[in-house]
């Protein structure tokens, strides 16, 4: 099961992970909304265009801060490193995820930059948002389990800045994520190594989930 991140210090030192390799270890997805996994700077077909821009809408409406300056166009097309993972049934965007992968030392940190579900009334409050991290939390997995077999791993982290709002807060615990000290010192410190790459943002609350340890979660998805 997920775990409290503890508050043990750690170095920050981390180097991004190239997540593309590893998408071709992902399970094959039950049929109705699916996971479509597109690297920022994409050679990306059509459809993945078509999903992306979906995608960006969505999360252009729901995180206006993130819009000034481009920051949230350049995180979700133009970084090398980012991967975004749209939600989909059939052509409809139900929403997506966009989230990095750095190391340091024995500790894999997945961070997730930005999540946005459609509100429409037929796709609010339907488990997309559950279902997008927990198709991180399978990703997660599977890199972590694929990297060990060449590197000594120890620790498998989710990272995020949530909105201090207590909806956004709510929702993150329920997803076993907690604010921490080590979460604030994680979040810090990688900005401090790699600031254009590690914003932070005002009045977010940084929390963390350990999944270390936990169940494997598979990405099983039903229509919506």
């Amino acid at each position: 099961m997920e775990t409290e991140v503890n508050s043990n210090n750690r170095d920050i030192d981390g180097e991004f992970v190239d997540l593309e390799p590893f998408l071709n270890c992902l399970p094959k997805q039950a049929p109705g909304a699916r996971c479509v996994y597109i690297p920022s700077l994409p050679r990306e077909s059509q459809h993945d265009r078509n999903f992306l821009d979906g995608y960006f809408e969505v999360a252009s409406f729901l995180l206006p801060r993130m819009r000034h300056g481009g920051l949230l166009y350049r995180l979700i097309n133009r970084e090398r490193f980012n991967l975004n993972i749209v939600l989909v049934l059939g052509t409809i965007v139900l929403g997506g995820t966009t989230i990095s992968c750095v190391r340091f030392q024995d500790t894999l940190v997945f961070n997730v930059i930005a999540i946005a579900v459609d509100q429409k009334v037929h796709t609010c409050g339907k488990g997309h948002g559950t279902r997008l991290v927990n198709a991180i939390k399978s990703f997660a997995r599977i890199v972590f389990e694929e990297v060990s077999k060449q590197e000594g791993l120890s620790s498998l982290l989710l990272l995020t800045q949530s909105d201090g709002g207590d909806q956004a807060c709510n929702f993150w615990k329920k997803q076993r994520f907690f604010e921490t000290e080590e979460a604030r010192q994680i979040v810090d410190g990688l900005h401090a190594n790699n600031p254009r790459r590690h914003k932070l943002y005002d009045g977010a609350k940084c929390m963390a989930c350990d999944i270390t340890y936990s169940a494997e979660v598979r990405i099983s998805f039903t229509p919506g």
